[in-house]
């Protein structure tokens, strides 16, 4: 059931339970899936040469140079990511480098062998990109510099306004966020958004019962969940209020040009 307020099954928990049963290649598409929990880390030693909690970070910091003799150690897109950003990081901010890393993770997903994980890819790189663009529009912020990737979806979002029918025929998800975004009520909104990729990640696993794309749709599912978990802390907030106010208050600090017209 999708109940993000609520609690849920613990991700690491979950893995522990199925690990077992899983081939090497299961394992590795799981992998894959879990990697994006890292990426904050990996932009914040980028950024800052250091990282708050290493004891969890997923990789050994000395791996990151090119010149490393454990460079290979890194999953491929971070190889790729590496190569162009490690060199000059302190030339980059923090949203070229995010967007860089992001672009070479999606498509390290749609070079997975699996249907399931290239299509969730595809899905969640024009869902961010889409929202982002939108974002964009509402705050008057230039958006050639905040979409992710150049496939064609992402070209049209840069030539055309999102109202625009190339978008919206192109698209059919489009008209379904743009109902969800009229809701003034920032926590409505984002639960609305978790909860239509849940029922996509439904859709897209019907009739593959007994097979490993049902559990890897359950941990993408759970990895919905998590980010709630990082939001919402029932012992810390109290009220729907603070819960979209933190929820805001992590959107710009991860992307400052929120800030754009202050």
């Amino acid at each position: 059931m999708f109940d993000p307020l609520n609690g849920s099954v613990e991700l690491r928990e979950f893995l522990n339970e199925v690990t077992p049963f899983l081939q090497p290649n299961h394992l590795n598409w799981l992998n894959m899936l879990l990697m994006v929990q890292g990426h904050n880390s990996v932009l914040e030693y980028f950024t800052n040469g250091s990282v708050e909690t290493e004891t969890t970070f997923l990789y050994s910091l000395d791996w990151f140079d090119p010149e490393s003799e454990q460079f290979n150690l890194l999953p491929a897109y971070l190889q790729r990511f590496s190569e162009k950003f490690w060199q000059k990081r302190s030339d980059h901010g923090i949203l070229e480098m995010e967007i860089g890393l992001y672009d070479e993770y999606y498509q390290y997903l749609r070079q997975s062998g699996n249907g399931l994980i290239e299509r969730w890819a595809i899905l969640d790189l024009n869902l961010r990109n889409y929202l982002t663009v939108k974002k964009c529009e509402e705050f008057t912020i230039p958006k050639q510099s905040q979409v992710v990737g150049e496939d064609d979806f992402a070209k049209r979002l840069l030539e055309f306004p999102t109202g625009h029918k190339e978008i919206q025929v192109e698209w059919p998800l489009a008209a379904v966020i743009d109902k969800i975004l009229k809701n003034n009520n920032l926590l409505k909104r984002e639960i609305a958004i978790d909860q239509l990729k849940w029922g996509l990640i439904d859709e897209m696993n019907l009739f593959c019962y007994f097979s490993i794309e049902i559990i890897i749709g359950y941990t993408l599912k759970l990895l919905i969940l998590n980010r709630w978990k990082r939001v919402y802390k029932s012992e810390e907030i109290t009220s729907y209020e603070e819960i979209c106010e933190n929820i805001w208050t992590k959107e710009i600090e991860k992307n400052p040009l929120l800030n754009y017209n202050e």
